[in-house]
């Protein structure tokens, strides 16, 4: 399994969704659909948005194992920034379709915040290994 990152907006959104009854389970959904996947997996998605040469930023849908069966398409997005160099996976935004919280894409504002916040977090060193075992 590659090593994974999460922002600080992220992290927050965990926390907020776990308190909800359609999404409680958003972290053991996300550990369970990426530890299959290894890097080089991850790192071929095929809804690939950018391509920075060894870094990926790709969107990947997640399914929601609380959503009544609609399975990815009413589960969850995440924005990935995949490096190839150090096989690590940064998770940018995360969030369920449907739902309080739910969106049905990531604005372009939410987009620029995401990639502002990995910039500055990354600067200072404050990007913290996600360890998925500590939010299930």
């Amino acid at each position: 399994m590659p090593v994974f990152y999460t922002i600080s907006t992220v992290r927050e959104g965990f926390e907020k969704y776990k308190k909800t009854n359609s999404h409680h389970r958003c972290c053991e959904d996300l550990y369970g659909y990426f530890s299959d996947l290894s890097f080089t997996e991850i790192f071929a998605h095929s809804h690939l948005l950018q391509d920075f040469g060894h870094t990926r930023y790709i969107k990947m849908r997640i399914p929601c194992s609380t959503c009544g069966g609609k399975g990815k398409r009413g589960g969850y997005r995440a924005y990935l920034l995949a490096d190839k160099r150090s096989e690590s996976v940064v998770i940018l935004a995360f969030y369920p379709k449907t739902g309080k919280f739910g969106k049905s894409d990531l604005s372009k504002e939410d987009e620029k915040h995401a990639f502002e916040t990995y910039k500055v977090e990354k600067g200072r060193n404050e990007l913290p290994v996600h360890d998925f075992a500590s939010f299930i």
